[in-house]
Parts: C-alpha cells; structure tokens; sequence
C-alpha cells in the first residue's frame, strides 16, 4: 500500500500533469493580457 502511494506521489497521473500544464498556460496568457495589452509599445512575435 505504502509503495503505490509513493509511486503515485512520484508518478501523477495524466489528468493531474495536463490539469498543472493547461492552468500555467492560462495563467501565462492572462498574465501576458493583463500586463502587457497585446504589445503595443513593441513589437513582440
């Protein structure tokens, strides 16, 4: 029981990995908009 709960703990499964990557990428997004309306001073990519 104990070994499964560490191989958990160090192995997530695939939802909680896509859940941290899809709210980082929104939080980045937001942050960029927010902060940074669409790089009007610069050109940017």
């Amino acid at each position: 029981m104990d070994h499964c709960y560490i191989l958990l703990m160090i192995f997530p499964p695939p939802q909680v990995i896509f859940g941290l990557l899809f709210l980082s990428i929104a939080v980045v997004l937001i942050w960029d908009i927010r902060y940074n309306p669409f790089g009007e001073d610069e050109d940017g990519i």
